[in-house]
Order: structure tokens, then C-alpha cells, then sequence
């Protein structure tokens, strides 16, 4: 076996079935989440399903559900500012979770805080109308609002040729502990393979050689709107991280080989994998990606 079917083995193993319980649990959490929404503001705000799901990029170790939830611009039922409609679906929210703030989103859990649903509702405002660029407020970076479009934002990531790259990137983060948000590691994993060619081991190593060789150079760009630098989520912190977990992951790999890195995959038959893997598409198959 070659180091890169090794690794689309551990892709294969990180996949989630939309018939596996982990899904039917988000979906039923969703489904509460709209209802409670729908009940204090009607159907006027678009809900959507964004992140991972959106995207193609969920893994089953570690996953989350975003939930876009955008007023008209002249809607006015949450609130007139930004700030006002934020408290106001968290308000709301916090009826039946104990709600946690998290850049722009509201992430839920169960009251008692025990259990986290992996999910969270990103309150905001189109910029125009009721489609396209929303303003979103940043509750824990002390800034007024951010401009951005989720469309942009997963067409990007969707399109961008290197998803497995994103996943098992994804995955790397999650073991190795390391404090970076999941849009930020897609766009530098983007970034970094753009116009690299190879097989997905030379391409993962890749990015782990640019991590370890250039973190303090390493940038970030909002691809739906230039004048949105994400490089404040890099903190020295982060990079120190990157720097250090590339380099001992590399030394890994050069020793054991991706195998020792991941570790061993449980064997399934030819016909459980495919079956597996042709359930599990982007969320946004069976959820809705626009409601």
C-alpha cells in the first residue's frame, strides 16, 4: 500500500454516513434550533447550513454545524443594530441551551453544560436585500461588524480541488491539539497547494513543510472581501504551534511513515466502504443548503 492509499483509508474511516447516529443527532438538534427561531421571528430570516457540512469537509472525529441565520435588510424584528439582533437570537436560543459566544456564532449546549451539539447559529444582517454580502457580529473581537458571503465562502472551499488535503489537515489539528480555526487552516491550505501538483502524501507534506518552515509568514485573506485580513487568528501563539507540530509530525513521517502518524485503520470490506462513502455527501444534500 502506498502512503497515499494509506491516507485515503483514514479519509474513508473519517467518514460519516448520513445514516450514522452522529448525523440523525445534528439533524434533530437542527430541526429544534429552527423551531425555536420560527416561533420568535417567523420565516423571514434565511437559514442556511454552512462549515464542513457545506463544504465537504467534515470528518468524523471532530465536527461541527454551522447554521447562517440572516435577517433582510429591512427587517427589523431582532433589532436595528447588528449587536441588537446578535443578543436577540441569543436571547432566544438560551430559552432551551446554555449558550456560549464564539467569534460571530452562538454555540449551543445542554443547559447543565455537560453536553456540547456541535453546533452553532451565526446571527446577522444582509447587506442588501435578502441574498448575497451579510454584515455579522464579531461578539468576542470588540469590532462593530464584518462583511462576508457564506456562498463565497464555500464555493471557494468547494471548488478548490484539495478537500482531502482540507480534511486530513483537519484532522492533523484536532490530534496535535492546535488552536486554529477550521475556515482559517482551509484557506492556508488552500493557499499553500495552490498550483502544487502531486500525490495527497507530497501534497499533505506540503503544507506541513510550509508550516514548519514559514509560520511567521504565514497570511490570511477573506476571499469574499479583500479588506478582511484574518491573520489576527494566527496568533504567535498558533504559529509556534504549527511550527512545532509540522515539525514533529514531518520527523515522524521520515521515520514511520504516515502510518505512524494516524495509526492503524480498521479493515471493512470493499462494499461497506463504498456504501459508507456514498452516504455521507455534503450536508447540504439532505439538510437543504438554502431554505
Amino acid at each position: 500500500m502506498t502512503e497515499s492509499e494509506y491516507l485515503r483509508k483514514v479519509l474513508g474511516d473519517q467518514t460519516l454516513a448520513d445514516d450514522s447516529q452522529e448525523m440523525k443527532e445534528l439533524r434533530d438538534e437542527r430541526d429544534n434550533v429552527w423551531r425555536l427561531l420560527a416561533a420568535e421571528y417567523g420565516t423571514a430570516p434565511v437559514r442556511r447550513v454552512g462549515g464542513s457540512g457545506a463544504k465537504g469537509t467534515m470528518n468524523k472525529e471532530d465536527f461541527d454545524l454551522d447554521l447562517p441565520y440572516y435577517f433582510p435588510r429591512d427587517d427589523d424584528s431582532a433589532g436595528d443594530t447588528l449587536k441588537e439582533i446578535y443578543e436577540s437570537v441569543e436571547g432566544v436560543l438560551s430559552k432551551e441551551y446554555r449558550v456560549e459566544r464564539k467569534g460571530v456564532a452562538v454555540r449551543l449546549h445542554d443547559k447543565e453544560g455537560k453536553i456540547d451539539f456541535h453546533i452553532d447559529v451565526v446571527p446577522g444582517r444582509f447587506v442588501n436585500g435578502s441574498d448575497g454580502d451579510a454584515f455579522l457580529f464579531p461578539a468576542t473581537s470588540g469590532k462593530e461588524r464584518l462583511q462576508t458571503n457564506l456562498e463565497e465562502h464555500i464555493a471557494h472551499v468547494k471548488n478548490s480541488g484539495v478537500i482531502d488535503e482540507i480534511r486530513l489537515g483537519k484532522l492533523w489539528r484536532t490530534r496535535k491539539k492546535i488552536q486554529l480555526k477550521t475556515f482559517a487552516l482551509e484557506l492556508l491550505i488552500i493557499d499553500i497547494l495552490s498550483g502544487f501538483s502531486g500525490t495527497l502524501a507530497e501534497k499533505l507534506e506540503k503544507v506541513l513543510i510550509e508550516f514548519r518552515d514559514n509560520s511567521e509568514n504565514l497570511s490570511i485573506s477573506d476571499p469574499a472581501n479583500t479588506g478582511n485580513d484574518l491573520s489576527g487568528m494566527l496568533t504567535t501563539e498558533v504559529r509556534n504551534f504549527l511550527k512545532s507540530a509540522a515539525r514533529d509530525t514531518l520527523n515522524t513521517v521520515r521515520s514511520g511513515g504516515w502510518k505512524a502518524v494516524f495509526g492503524e485503520i480498521q479493515e471493512e470490506s470493499s462494499n461497506e466502504v463504498l456504501r459508507r462513502i456514498s452516504l455521507a455527501s455534503p450536508i447540504s444534500r439532505p439538510w437543504g443548503y438554502h431554505e
